[in-house]
């Protein structure tokens, strides 16, 4: 039995994810595909336009055999946590064969060879890092300039700028560093990004970009949507439209407000939250008078040393009471890779449960070799998870339990806003059942 894994968001799911599944399972001729998804919150720092139960239905309907959701403190990190957390759950379910991502340049050799290269970092990099990022710099722009003046002989400008630049490639390296820190015998697999650019927000071609459909569904231009979406994933789409979707970042403007004047009122410091340093956190409450609504504070917020989507995911850090973790003085070393211990940095990102979303009953040979061959435990009903991870022993810095009361915690604040938005009932993660698709 091979298994093909995706890493995807799904939002909304469209022909391009389409396209993925199809030709991931054509290219590793694998006889399932396991998707892992983000939650109800996404790594550009936002909520989802749809919830994660409609948008892995519409997945397993155009031919994913399972979908398991990916944490939510790991679905709104930055590239590299998104990424490291991503490939180390695929990692610890045992079944994964081939990892297939899609990137602008489509060349895995290319993404390799500049993943080695990141990975073994010099001193040198480092020094030039540093330099930048004093000069107020964001982290992006100044790991970006560093690679190029450190790597000049090795690829050419052009190459350069676009494999730490395009969004895509930037998710393509980070995959593949993850599979090199930890040794993973899964086998990498690269498409080539099929016409839209990811920021593209165009609609006159055979595939578009998720950020020009949202764009449209926010605007009710549906007929310029639909034959976007799969056709077995439509009847889904029509169904919720209006009943649970579509959720705007601007829907949590009063919750994020609260929180944030909450901590102001306490004294409290706002840089317990990952990512939020004591200058971010002096902006925040300096700014907090202006404050109109969650977007429109983004802006106000964001500075050349701080990106828009850092700023994003900081204010949804705060809402979601995601919080730093602190790092052990002794690393501990994954199961499966005895002779390398995970970077400080990344060992929170060591995965300590999945939680299936869905799947078909065709594929349920999938699940068997999971709960066989699986080091960490498999959720399937979320009355039984406090059970399961309660007091199980694992290598990540916060226990399994914790971690999972977070997606319990996300999914309950997005469902509530749901149904104030939509006046509706919808099911909590007690109640709702699995997706099971014929």
């Amino acid at each position: 039995m091979k298994v093909v894994g995706l890493i995807a968001e799904y939002n909304p799911f469209h022909t391009g994810h389409l396209f993925h599944i199809e030709e991931a399972k054509r290219l590793s001729q694998a006889d399932f595909v396991l998707v892992l998804m983000s939650g109800d919150f996404v790594q550009r720092g936002t909520p989802a336009l749809f919830d994660k139960y409609t948008r892995a239905e519409m997945a397993l309907l155009s031919g994913a055999d399972a979908v398991i959701e990916l944490p939510v403190r790991f679905s709104c990190a930055s590239a590299e946590y998104f990424a490291s957390g991503a490939v180390f759950l695929l990692q610890e379910l045992g079944v994964i064969d081939f990892l297939c991502f899609g990137s602008e340049c489509g060349n895995l050799s290319l993404l390799q060879s500049a993943a080695e290269a990141l990975t073994e970092e010099s001193s040198a990099f480092q020094k030039k890092l540093q330099t930048f990022l004093k000069q107020g710099l964001s982290y992006p722009v100044s790991r970006s300039k560093t690679f190029c003046e450190i790597f000049s002989e090795k690829f050419s400008s052009e190459i350069l700028h676009s494999l730490l630049s395009e969004p895509n490639n930037i998710l393509a390296l980070e995959y593949l560093k993850a599979l090199r820190q930890i040794e993973s015998p899964i086998l990498p697999l690269t498409l080539k990004r099929q016409q839209a650019g990811y920021h593209d927000k165009t609609l006159f071609s055979a595939f578009a970009s998720a950020s020009a459909l949202r764009d449209r569904i926010i605007r009710s231009d549906l007929e310029a949507v639909v034959p976007y979406i799969p056709k077995p994933a439509i009847s889904v789409f029509k169904r919720e439209y209006l009943h649970s979707f579509p959720i705007q970042t601007d829907d949590f403007s009063l919750p994020l407000y609260y929180k944030i004047r909450s901590h102001l009122e306490t004294g409290s410091p706002l840089s317990v939250y990952q990512d939020i340093s004591s200058d971010l956190e002096a902006r925040i409450f300096h700014k907090l008078p202006q404050f109109t609504s969650f977007e429109s504070f983004a802006m106000l917020l964001k500075t050349k040393q701080y990106t828009l989507t850092r700023i994003y995911r900081c204010l949804l850090h705060i809402l979601l009471n995601i919080k730093k973790t602190a790092a052990p003085s002794i690393k501990p070393s994954l199961s499966y890779c005895p002779k390398t211990a995970v970077p400080t940095h990344l060992l929170f990102c060591i995965p300590s449960y999945a939680r299936l979303l869905g799947f078909r009953k065709s594929s349920s040979a999938l699940l068997t070799a999971i709960k066989t061959r699986s080091r960490i435990p498999l959720i399937t009903k979320t009355a039984d998870a406090q059970t399961i991870l309660t007091d199980k022993q694992s290598p990540a810095l916060t226990d399994p339990f914790s971690l999972f009361q977070q997606d319990l915690f996300a999914a309950d604040l997005y469902q509530k806003t749901q149904e104030l938005k939509f006046h509706t009932t919808l099911p909590n993660e007690f109640t709702h059942p699995l997706i099971v698709i014929p």
